[in-house]
């Protein structure tokens, strides 16, 4: 079996066969009566669906346009395979060009089944559109395939070649002719270097050269595994990149930014058009900073001022939309304009605020060797003060300013400014993500729970409650979220408090009674303790995990339960349970006096396990899952 499923690195057979190189694959719409007749691939008898090649042939031109016409052929094996192949997506920057899209599904009867180009619809938000079809006709055995041309005038940026998918890949193939005058450079991620195949192709008073790189039976990389950062960040892929266009007969030498002080002077620009000195800003200084302000507390007033008075209108991209002094007299703008208002109002009160571009959590994470703009996503407002980095996002209104956005969370970001620009690490939130609750309730005699529950919720768990209840309203809220725990209930009463105080902890208080909660059976009753936090499911169902489990923040979360019972059953408590690990920790108890007396404590204090930890971490979740599922038994 060639395929080797990943651990903590990736293996793939990397075979580059002059042979197979040699040969050209089929054009698109020959099908060989082998690919009709396979129904299963011996190497992954499981497999749903897979890529039987993935083929793209890059040209450079001299007139500095790269084009790719990619191809890509697909055998169903399964029902489910079916759903698997039939949705494309193709991603591209909106100054770029996709076009002569070809798909269809053959049969295995030879009919095929074509898609109509009124079927392709184009996706657009910001700064990427998206190209979006559904292949017609894909039934169990059809061989389905999808072609497109992709053309771009951004040779600095382009986007890398994925070896690797979500299924089993038989081939991967890239080629690129390059013409004798650019220079070039690459990288491999998650998978070895390579050297490709090197063919010249004699052109009148010129020789091009043709580059393929050529990977087999590559190991599918599952994209629905969860807290998993940026799927496509594990894939083998390898980045191309142009550095230089030099032509010495006509005297044109042109280099592409490839260093980080020339990446940084791109940034700088274009970003100090929109950091200037402007009357509007001072005038803003002296209505809204206090007398006798300190510094941290001035950049807090003036952080609160953009956060809350300035509409968000979308999160923007890593330019700025509108000038800042548009921005402050409209009261509007992406989350980017904001954070270009603040560095302007943080400048004109004496402070050196900068840009700082991210990549953010889902977006990837940066490769510091690569000078390369696409890695970055958004842009943040960085300030030091007394030698003490601080970091500001505007965009989210109900954020209070000792937090980020949880997209934000991330390790490092670039400084722009007129130097050479800095990679600087971003501080954590100093902040206590925690829910504590506490919960006094009667279990009566016909098995109905009777309960009053009081809730905090602090930082970035008390964040998304804040934020749900928005979207929901209170009542609503509130109501689905007991219904979660205990299904149907009756609520007597609730209270929210600290809703739109976003720098205290935000407090639940409600009454309420569930019908029923206890299984009743003779003289025999039985419950879960009714506690407000449970883990009902164990989000690690896989056997294999292919990449780190990455959580984005630490958390505690703690119940404690006072049940009151009738006096004539003899209770039967559930076992004590403490379980730990790097990182992780929980424990339960119970006790009876007056009351049963019950406790939850669940703690995760590391943000990164390694897949090497991921067996350990499932049987941990294990563990929880069946405390939470115990029972209290009661008999009369």
């Amino acid at each position: 079996m060639k395929n080797i499923f990943l651990q903590t690195i990736l293996f793939v057979s990397f075979l580059v066969a002059d042979t197979a190189i040699a040969n050209d694959l089929p054009k698109f719409g020959k099908i060989s009566k082998e690919e009709l007749r396979m129904m299963s691939y011996p190497d992954l008898p499981d497999a749903n669906a897979l890529i039987l090649f993935d083929h793209g042939e890059m040209r450079i031109t001299d007139d500095f346009m790269m084009i790719l016409k990619r191809h890509v052929r697909m055998k169903v094996l399964t029902e489910e395979g079916k759903s698997i192949v039939s949705q494309v997506r193709i991603p591209y920057w909106h100054e770029d060009k996709v076009d002569d899209i070809k798909a269809h599904s053959v049969l295995q009867n030879g009919k095929k089944v074509e898609l109509d180009d009124d079927d392709i619809h184009t996706k657009k938000s910001d700064e990427f559109h998206e190209k979006v079809f559904a292949i017609p006709g894909v039934e169990l055995g059809a061989v389905v395939e999808y072609e497109y041309r992709f053309r771009t005038e951004h040779l600095t940026y382009l986007q890398p070649w994925f070896f690797q998918n979500r299924i089993f890949t038989k081939l991967s193939r890239l080629s690129i002719t390059l013409p004798p005058e650019y220079g070039y450079q690459i990288f491999f991620r998650n998978m070895p270097e390579t050297q490709p195949e090197i063919e010249e192709l004699l052109r009148p008073g010129r020789k091009l050269r043709i580059f393929t790189w050529q990977v087999e039976d590559i190991s599918p990389l599952p994209q629905n595994q969860p807290y998993v950062r940026a799927w496509r960040d594990n894939l083998a892929q390898m980045h191309f990149q142009i550095t230089r266009y030099y032509n010495p007969r006509f005297n044109i030498d042109v280099r592409f930014s490839q260093t980080l002080p020339e990446l940084v002077m791109r940034f700088w620009d274009y970003y100090k058009g929109f950091i200037k000195e402007d009357n509007s800003f001072k005038t803003l200084l002296a209505d809204v900073l206090p007398d006798g302000a300190s510094e941290i507390e001035k950049i807090v007033e003036l952080y609160d001022y953009v956060r809350k008075n300035v509409v968000t209108t979308s999160e923007g991209y890593l330019y700025p939309e509108r000038k800042p002094e548009k921005v402050l007299k409209e009261l509007r703008g992406t989350g980017v304009d904001k954070n270009f208002l603040l560095i302007n109002l943080l400048e004109a009160a004496g402070f050196h605020a900068k840009p700082l571009v991210i990549s953010t959590w889902d977006h990837g994470k940066i490769n510091t060797r690569q000078a390369y703009l696409r890695q970055f996503n958004y842009v943040l407002v960085y300030v030091p003060v007394e030698n003490k980095p601080y970091v500001f996002d505007t965009r989210d209104s109900y954020c209070p300013s000792n937090m980020l956005p949880e997209d934000d969370l991330v390790e490092m970001g670039l400084v722009i400014d007129d130097g050479d620009g800095q990679f600087v690490n971003i501080p954590r939130p100093d902040v206590s993500n925690t829910v504590d609750c506490k919960t006094r309730a009667t279990i009566t005699v016909n098995g109905e729970l009777i309960s009053h529950s009081i809730a905090e919720f602090e930082g970035y768990l008390a964040l998304h409650i804040r934020a749900a209840i928005r979207k929901f309203g209170e009542e609503e809220f509130v109501k689905d979220w007991l219904k979660d725990r205990f299904g149907e209930v009756q609520i007597d009463s609730f209270k929210v408090v600290g809703l739109n105080k976003f720098d205290e902890p935000l407090h639940i208080s409600v009454v309420y009674r569930a019908s029923d909660y206890a299984q009743m059976a003779g003289n025999l009753m039985t419950f879960k303790a009714p506690t407000l936090n449970s883990i009902e499911k164990n989000p690690f169902q896989d056997a294999n995990r292919y990449f780190p489990v990455e959580f984005k923040y630490d958390a505690r979360v703690n119940d404690q339960v006072s049940i009151a019972v009738p006096d004539s059953f003899q209770v039967e408590l559930p076992d004590y349970l403490n379980r730990s690990l790097d990182g992780m920790r929980f424990f339960n108890w119970y006790t009876r006096g007056d009351n049963i007396e019950a406790q939850r404590d669940f703690e995760r204090s590391k943000l990164v396990f390694s897949t090497t930890d991921y067996e350990d971490l499932k049987k941990f979740y294990d563990g929880v899952m069946r405390a939470d599922k115990a029972v209290i038994v009661m008999t009369k």
